[in-house]
């Protein structure tokens, strides 16, 4: 049998899961929103027709060498661009990716797009690789989407890229917001010793997440942040049951931040 405090680390995990659902649906928007921004500037700065992509480009290609945390050396030589198709060049395609890529870096709030995450082959088709660039370093390589996406690296995105502030009334440019705040207490679940959590925690996690669905930008009056927010609440109230789809659910996202720790 269960105890009060597992069953408090489950409430937060699965408070977590429906907050992140919530989230992910307008970042994914902003994102191909961003997507499709970055590539009509491009194109129209070039010249170039509306529908000219590219798909011939790595990252290794688009990095300089050496590059700070992407290239290792052995016998002098990178391990990051080691192969002859990888070595650092212009985009063939006047450019693009290139561009693109400046541009990743120019939203990205702190300047510093984790390109280990991403596949630049697919910018122009596949805006979740661009996505990708403001989440953490490490775990995220194998994400796919929104939906498999987990709460920290969702809210990685809103944090790290500026886009996304036009969805918060409140600065996030600020040290300490809502969003960093939700982020730090999103560690405290996922580094719980034991996957356990006291009332006081599973509290004051459950509060921050509801301040964070209270923005009155955007999200406090989202259908799905209203719904979410009364969920929210019954999970602190206890005055909502925990069935074994939502231990299994609990269950599966424990394994997954495993996995992402470790990119297994």
């Amino acid at each position: 049998m269960l105890a009060r405090s597992d069953y408090n680390w489950i409430k937060c995990n699965l408070a977590q899961r429906d907050v992140k659902n919530v989230l992910a649906e307008f970042v994914e928007e902003d994102i191909k929103d961003l997507q499709q921004h970055l590539l009509h500037n491009v194109q129209t700065s070039k010249g170039l027709p509306s529908n000219t992509i590219c798909n011939r480009c790595r990252i290794q290609n688009l990095l300089k060498c050496p590059t700070g945390k992407m290239c290792k050396f052995k016998n002098k030589a990178c391990s990051f661009h080691k192969d002859a198709s990888l070595k650092p060049r212009q985009c063939p395609t006047n450019g693009l990716c290139g561009d693109i890529r400046i541009g990743i870096i120019d939203h990205h709030r702190y300047g510093g797009p984790s390109w280990k995450n991403t596949d630049a082959s697919k910018w122009c088709t596949d805006s979740w690789t661009i996505a990708k660039c403001y989440m953490p370093p490490d775990g995220y390589l194998n994400v796919k989407s929104a939906d498999n996406t987990d709460f920290n690296g969702v809210l990685s995105v809103i944090i790290n890229c500026i886009y996304c502030q036009r969805r918060f009334s409140k600065d996030l440019n600020k040290l300490i917001n809502v969003c960093t705040k939700a982020r730090d207490k999103s560690r405290d679940v996922r580094h719980s010793p034991n996957l356990k959590l006291s009332d006081d925690e599973r509290d004051s996690i459950i509060d921050t997440l509801v301040d964070l669905l209270n923005d009155s930008m955007f999200i406090r009056n989202n259908q799905r942040s209203v719904e979410c927010r009364e969920k929210l609440t019954k999970l602190k109230s206890n005055a909502l049951s925990i069935s074994t789809t939502d231990k299994t659910h609990a269950s599966e996202d424990s394994v997954q931040t495993i996995n992402q720790a470790f990119d297994l």
